[in-house]
């Protein structure tokens, strides 16, 4: 059975992956989210989540979204459990306010495409 928590040993804070998972631009849009990713070598998903202060200037609105994004998520993750490890980076697009109803339709088609795209690459190396 799996938790739907969000433990500290999935969040991503690595500067390394960071400005890896940056550098590689593997990405699917589920407007107005961008679902980055790459593949990592340790045994779980590690996740982290922008929201650009020139998109959002309040910093009160830009951790409300954050924490609408984390738990989005949670929610969510049961969707890629079966796929290998990855370090993802949830990036907000678009200006427009969102409710919290669709943050989750987003994020779950952002994890949907991952999924969908993690297959295509599974079938293509076999």
């Amino acid at each position: 059975m799996s938790t739907q928590g969000f433990p500290k040993s999935e969040h991503l804070k690595s500067k390394k992956a960071i400005d890896e998972l940056f550098l590689k631009k593997h990405s699917v849009k589920g407007y107005p989210i961008r679902l980055m990713f790459h593949q990592n070598e340790e045994e779980s998903h590690k996740v982290g989540f922008v929201v650009p202060k020139r998109l959002i200037r309040l910093a009160v609105s830009r951790n409300k979204i954050k924490r609408q994004l984390r738990e989005a998520y949670r929610l969510q993750k049961h969707h890629i459990e079966k796929l290998p490890p990855q370090n993802m980076m949830f990036v907000l697009i678009g200006k427009k306010p969102l409710s919290f109803q669709e943050i989750e339709a987003c994020v779950l088609k952002c994890l949907t495409k991952l999924k969908v795209k993690a297959d295509e690459k599974e079938n293509h190396i076999k």
